[in-house]
């Protein structure tokens, strides 16, 4: 661990420039290089929002939605406790079918896998979304797409703190 904190802090300093994901990790950067004047770029995750059609108001009665991954990063083990809480219907879109039933040990919810190009229809049939992920260091250089995919569905999104420019974006100070 320390050779490579020590490799990481040598690579910054001697580095013309760093491109990174989020603004959040920026001044981490700036320190582990020393170099206050550090070219730094930030290009953050995008989404294209052609292909979200939200000409269509959304029918039905509302849910929430996790769409993604369920390990490592992600902090799924906090759905049923928050779905139960909220009290809407979940929806999960991932391809961790039988992980995901495991995790929500007979807590009603439609579960599936869809092909990436029927996501983002999917996406725009959820009333809330859910992003909650491990907050760590290194996720502070963390973009997450889906995020940014549950806004441009129209959705209001429960985030966990700690990672990327999500506290940025939901206008909270750092």
């Amino acid at each position: 661990y320390r050779i490579a904190k020590r490799c990481e802090r040598r690579f910054f300093a001697t580095a013309d420039a760093v491109v990174t994901l989020t603004k959040a990790s920026v001044p981490t950067i700036r320190q582990l290089a020393g170099r206050p004047e550090l070219t730094i770029t930030v290009i953050p995750t995008c989404v294209d929002l052609d292909r979200f059609d939200l000409t269509e108001p959304r029918a039905g009665d509302p849910f929430v939605t996790w769409c993604g991954s369920v390990g490592t990063w992600y902090r799924f083990d906090l759905v049923p406790p928050l779905v139960e809480a909220i009290g809407l219907p979940l929806q999960v879109l991932t391809r961790q079918a039988e992980e995901v039933s495991r995790i929500l040990d007979g807590l009603p919810a439609t579960i599936r896998s869809l092909p990436p190009e029927l996501v983002p229809a999917a996406l725009r049939t959820g009333d809330v979304g859910l992003s909650l992920c491990v907050s760590s260091a290194s996720k502070v250089a963390s973009a997450p797409t889906r995020f940014a995919e549950y806004l441009a569905a129209g959705m209001p999104v429960v985030a966990s703190q700690g990672f990327g420019d999500v506290a940025t974006i939901r206008g909270e100070r750092l």
